[in-house]
């Protein structure tokens, strides 16, 4: 029981941490606080954003990346296919929804979910994903992406996957339609949920596709364009369900998603603004704020120059301090590659280890590069993976030292990297020696020694280890190994290397000079 408690506590705060780095979480918080807009509304209303951002303006909004893929014609050709004749194809690398299969349904469902959403979206723009893009995007081996498909090949869900055998490309169904005809047939949501990996948003989602068809057939609204494979199989099912008592309870459950003008003729910035007027009560003025809010946000997306492999992520601050509370602490938008060629040369059918080392370590490289770092739990997120998987690949490469924010503030295990960075300097290192060695910023390695130097000057003055935890207001923990640090190098040979530590304190401002003075100084100034 108490085990089971642990992982529970682990996973909400796994969730927490996470879910306030979103875009969705972003636009949460700025329809809350700037419009008045209660919570669950202000899910709804966040929902919409992101869509009509990606599918109505096609702004790659921070989550999604491009990639070549051949198309379909030439995909099961015995010849190999002409390179100038592939589609970019834009696919979404993690979702907000994604923690909602997380924490119902595990880690297993979560990466399903990203599977299947990405062969759908190739599917959607004419092209299918082989085995060897689908190993190298989410890092899972060609038997687990197989033992992951049959299931659902075999109900006939067209899930297709380029170059794979006849009998794995018999289809009768895409995954929306399934849901949709076994739900209306009495099955439970929540089980279908389970089965086939799909969060309540995206069931909304289909839901509103399909009304949408039903109802408005040609003259559907294009709020959010609906894939023409989706709309002649809405089509069908409508045929066989429209006297059928099931679909007019779901036409009565549902009918707050359908679109708030019929006119298919208007702007989806049109469309959106009657949509907000219409479901949620905003007035011209408001909803023209709104919409100059995500203009904004299109337009600082549009400042980051965000090359078409990468994706935004926003990653905490490394100035916030680790006291501080993540909804208080600020994020930065950081420009992470989700794949280059090189991936392609480390992916393995049979072994994923070696590509997952190389994500982890370019994900929280490139993110330092914003003076912001990563936690184990955002790259968890990011790489589908177990936290775990992260600590034991860390503990593998030792002689690495990974930027990430337990290392960068002293949180958790990774204090040992303090120590590494502590021991160079010491050792007679210089600042830019150690930022080649170590892959961190000045100022990282700067407010390593400034509190290593502050438990140095307590520890002269014969202050106990408490006493000098809650002068400086770090762990105690960290305390005691800075002691053990400073014991280990306090010998004739390194006198000279604590001289320049001592002078690092006496160098700190106090709080009345700090007053007097907004002067910024380093401590490498002479």
């Amino acid at each position: 029981m108490g085990r089971k408690k642990g992982y529970k506590k682990n996973l909400n705060a796994y969730i927490t941490s996470v879910s306030s780095k979103t875009l969705h979480s972003w636009l949460m918080g700025q329809t809350r606080t700037r419009f008045g807009v209660a919570l669950q509304e202000a899910d709804l209303i966040s929902q919409k954003a992101e869509l009509f951002l990606s599918e109505s303006l096609g702004v790659t909004i921070g989550n999604q990346f491009t990639i070549s893929l051949p198309p379909i014609a030439s995909m099961h050709a015995k010849r190999s296919y002409d390179p100038t004749c592939s589609l970019p194809v834009r696919l979404t690398a993690y979702g907000h929804d994604d923690l909602e299969l997380l924490s119902s349904f595990g880690l297993k469902s979560m990466q399903n979910a990203r599977i299947f959403r990405n062969i759908e979206e190739a599917l959607y723009q004419g092209t299918y994903l082989t085995y060897q893009h689908l190993c190298m995007l989410s890092t899972t081996t060609a038997k687990s992406l197989r033992e992951r498909l049959k299931p659902l090949w075999n109900e006939g869900i067209s899930l297709p996957v380029g170059a794979v055998g006849k009998k794995h490309r018999s289809f009768t169904q895409l995954r929306p339609t399934y849901v949709l005809t076994h739900y209306l047939a009495g099955n439970s949501l929540a089980k279908l949920q389970q089965q086939l990996c799909f969060s309540t948003q995206l069931w909304e989602l289909w839901v509103q596709q399909f009304l949408a068809v039903c109802i408005y057939d040609e003259t559907c609204p294009a709020l959010n364009p609906i894939p023409s494979l989706l709309v002649s199989e809405y089509r069908k099912l409508f045929q066989t369900l429209k006297s059928s008592p099931a679909y007019k309870n779901l036409l009565a459950g549902y009918t707050h998603l359908l679109p708030a003008s019929t006119n298919n003729t208007a702007s989806p910035q049109e469309l959106f603004v009657e949509d907000l007027a219409y479901n949620h009560g905003f007035s011209k003025a408001k909803s023209n704020l709104y919409i100059q809010m995500l203009s904004e946000f299109e337009h600082m997306l549009s400042q980051l120059h965000i090359p078409s492999n990468s994706i935004i992520y926003f990653a905490t601050a490394d100035s916030e301090s680790p006291a501080k509370t993540l909804a208080l602490s600020s994020t930065i938008p950081t420009i992470i590659t989700w794949w280059d060629e090189e991936d392609f040369q480390h992916t393995s059918k049979d072994s994923t280890t070696k590509l997952k080392w190389r994500k982890i370590l370019r994900f929280s490289t490139l993110s330092s590069n914003y003076s912001a770092s990563l936690t184990q739990y955002d790259l968890a997120f990011l790489l589908a993976m177990h936290p775990g998987v992260i600590q034991k690949a860390a503990k593998e490469h030792q002689n690495v030292l990974l930027p990430l924010r337990g290392n960068i503030s002293d949180i958790g295990p990774g204090i040992s990297h303090a120590e590494k960075i502590i021991t160079l300097y010491l050792q007679g290192y210089t600042e830019t020696e150690i930022v080649r060695r170590a892959g961190h910023t000045y100022q990282s390695i700067e407010n390593y020694l400034i509190m290593f130097s502050r438990v140095v000057a307590m520890l002269d003055r014969g202050m106990p280890l408490p006493l000098v935890r809650q002068t400086i207001g770090c762990s105690l923990r960290l305390v005691e190994k800075h002691a053990q640090l400073y014991a280990k190098f306090d010998v004739p040979d390194y006198q000279f290397s604590l001289m320049q530590i001592r002078r690092i304190f006496e160098r700190q401002p106090s709080a009345e000079s700090k007053k007097k003075s907004n002067k910024k100084g380093t401590i490498w100034d002479a």
